[in-house]
Formats: C-alpha cells, sequence, structure tokens
C-alpha cells in the first residue's frame, strides 16, 4: 500500500468538481487517519455545502456546479463507509442541501438532541432562503414535539426580523409543513412573543388593491387559520400581555380580528397597560362591526378663542377742552376747542386779554 502523501492537502479538494471523490478515496486508501482533524473539518464543508458558495468561488461558471451537491453527499457517504466518528453531529451543518441531509439521515442514525439541533438550526436561517426540502426531511425523521413547537416560532420569528417579499410564499409554505406535524402556535407565551402573534401581523392587507398584496394576505390569513386550530387557547399572551387580537386592533386588520373573536377570544380582556382589544379598535368602524359595537360619534369641533391680554386703557391728554395754559408770549389763557390728534393738533385758546388765537399744542403747556 503507498504511504499517504503529506504533500497532498485534503482542503486543496474542490468536492463539487468531477474526479473529487476519487481524491478522496486515494488519500484513505494512502493512509489518511480517518479519525484526524483534517478529514473532520473536509467532512463538515462537505455537510455545509452551498452552492450559492461555490458559484462565487468558481467565478461566476455555474457549469462545473451542476450535481455538486450530489457530489459532495457521495463523498461524504464514503467517509461515514469508512468509520468517520459522531457522523451524527453533521446533522446540523447540513442546511443548504437535501442530497447531505438523505446521506446523513440514512447513514449517521443521529439521535433524537442531533436531530432536533439540526431542525432548529435550519429554522435559524430561515429568513435568508427556507429550504423547504431539508426542512421536510428533517420533519420526517421524527423530531420531539417541543422541538416543533420552538421551530415554529424561530421560523417566525426569522420571517419577522428579514422581510423578503419574494421568499414570503416559502416562508408560507414552511409555516404550513411545520404545523402539519404538529406544532403549537402558541408556544412561549408569556415570556415572548409566540408564533400565533407573528402570523397575525404577517402580510398586513391593504386598501389600494394591488394584486400582489391581496394574493399575499390571503395566503397569510390561510396559515393564521391553520395556526388558530393549532393552539389550546387564542387568548395567549406576549411579554406586555397583548393577545394575538390586541395586535390585530392595533393593525386595524379586521379580518383576521374576526377570525380570532369567531375562535372565542376574549375582547374586553386587558394588557400591561389596562387597554382591551376593543378599546384599541375604538375608531375603526370595521372593527366596531367584528365586535357588534357602534362607533361612538366623534364630539363636535368647537373653535376656542384664545383669551385677550389686558389692554391699558387710553391715556388722557392733559391739552383738552376747558384746560388753563401758558404761552411764553400771550401769557394765560384756556382751551375753548381742539382740532386733530397728536403733537400738530391745532388748539383755540381765549387768552386773559380776551383775543382768541388759534395755535399748535406744542407751544403751550399746561397751567400749574
Amino acid at each position: 500500500m503507498l504511504a499517504y502523501d503529506r504533500s497532498v492537502e485534503l482542503s486543496t479538494i474542490r468536492p463539487y468538481e468531477d474526479g473529487a471523490q476519487q481524491q478522496v478515496e486515494a488519500l484513505l486508501d494512502a493512509g489518511l487517519d480517518i479519525a484526524s482533524a483534517d478529514v473532520r473539518s473536509f467532512a463538515e464543508a462537505l455537510a455545509r455545502f452551498d452552492e450559492r458558495v461555490a458559484y462565487r468561488e468558481r467565478g461566476g461558471t455555474r457549469g462545473a456546479l451542476l450535481g455538486g451537491a450530489a457530489r459532495c453527499a457521495a463523498i461524504l457517504e464514503l467517509l461515514i463507509r469508512r468509520g468517520l466518528p459522531c457522523p451524527g453531529e453533521l446533522l446540523e451543518r447540513s442546511r443548504r442541501s437535501p442530497e447531505v441531509t438523505d446521506v446523513l439521515l440514512r447513514l449517521a442514525r443521529p439521535t433524537t438532541s442531533e436531530l432536533d439541533a439540526a431542525l432548529l438550526a435550519t429554522c435559524d436561517e430561515f429568513a435568508f432562503d427556507p429550504n423547504i426540502i431539508v426542512m421536510e426531511r428533517l420533519i420526517g425523521a421524527g423530531p420531539t414535539r417541543d422541538t416543533l413547537d420552538e421551530a415554529l416560532l424561530h421560523a417566525a420569528n426569522g420571517a419577522a426580523r428579514y422581510v423578503n417579499v419574494a421568499l414570503e410564499f416559502r416562508f408560507f409554505e414552511a409555516f404550513d409543513l411545520v404545523l402539519a406535524a404538529g406544532a403549537r402556535a402558541g408556544h412561549g407565551a408569556g415570556a415572548k412573543v409566540t408564533a400565533l402573534h407573528r402570523f397575525v401581523t404577517f402580510s398586513s392587507p391593504f386598501t389600494s388593491g394591488d394584486r400582489d398584496v391581496i394574493k399575499r394576505a390571503a395566503r397569510a390569513d390561510a396559515t393564521l387559520r391553520r395556526a388558530i386550530a393549532n393552539v389550546e387557547s387564542v387568548d395567549v399572551v406576549e411579554a406586555s400581555g397583548k393577545t394575538p387580537l390586541h395586535l390585530a386592533c392595533i393593525e386595524r386588520i379586521a379580518e383576521r380580528a374576526r377570525m380570532l373573536v369567531e375562535a372565542g377570544a376574549d375582547p374586553l380582556r386587558v394588557d400591561a397597560d389596562g387597554k382591551s382589544a376593543v378599546d384599541y379598535a375604538m375608531r375603526d368602524e370595521r372593527l366596531h362591526a367584528v365586535f357588534g359595537t357602534p362607533v361612538p360619534p366623534l364630539a363636535p369641533h368647537r373653535r376656542t378663542a384664545l383669551p385677550k391680554a389686558p389692554t391699558a386703557p387710553p391715556a388722557i391728554d392733559p391739552l383738552h377742552v376747558g384746560v388753563r395754559v401758558m404761552h411764553a408770549k400771550f401769557g394765560a389763557g384756556e382751551i375753548i376747542k381742539v382740532d386733530g390728534s397728536g403733537p400738530t393738533r391745532k388748539l383755540a385758546i381765549r387768552f386773559a386779554s380776551g383775543e382768541t388765537r388759534v395755535l399748535a399744542a406744542s407751544f403751550v403747556t399746561p397751567a400749574e
């Protein structure tokens, strides 16, 4: 048997290319230790295979990537059959390739904890591009009920954080897949938001009439109906004490509020702020139609006049009819008539001599 050539690096082999499996097999036949760190790192890279990453490595050429996932799966199968230690741990890294996932489920015999960890890890990356086939394979392997509940919550939170309209229909397909497996949408009540709360606000319908918006809203409504059927009570609360009905009324989504009311939601239950769903719906006619209560009339608008600032009383003119004045030349006299106003006004004055003169007000002063 040939000695293992230490000059050959296993990490330099591109597993998605033709001939990669033969190179790995030759290295193993030449004495490469299956339990070595190099082999373990190579196996983890196989489990993480993502065609998009390989596409960038190849400079944007897709020709060599056709069948790349299948090649990686075949090499991983070779390593497992040669005795790769703890292959079930690799399942958590297999989030992008159904072919790799199939090999690990078939040959690695993962434990329940390894299967649960893999499903949650897949849902943690849910918002970027949900791989429905991988999720379907993992759910079909039989994770625990609690893990399904947590997986649904992880997926809903991920989709809410990273809004990607182009993937919304795939999101709903994945939600339905987990719900059909028995996940409960009320998981996490009290400590944090539940999946049911998330579903109430996904793809909120608008009044624009846009066809795509209407289609997404209708799809979200269908998912919400399935989620409602999977909870013991629709009055589950999140951290602030709000129920899904509270959120439906805050967002003014009448159709979803009606679904919740028909499922038994309590419109009078109050949140941490002491407000009920009816309180949040107070000014929306469509929501009042849901609850069967009249819309309170708006109070008539009244214009309130601003209070006027107090005005000082008008100053009394010291030079008015009847006032005695002094003139530097004509002496004392009495005003008998005033024409005009201000410093240019004219005063008719009868002096002590009996003579009456018309003078400018600026030429006389009040007599003491």
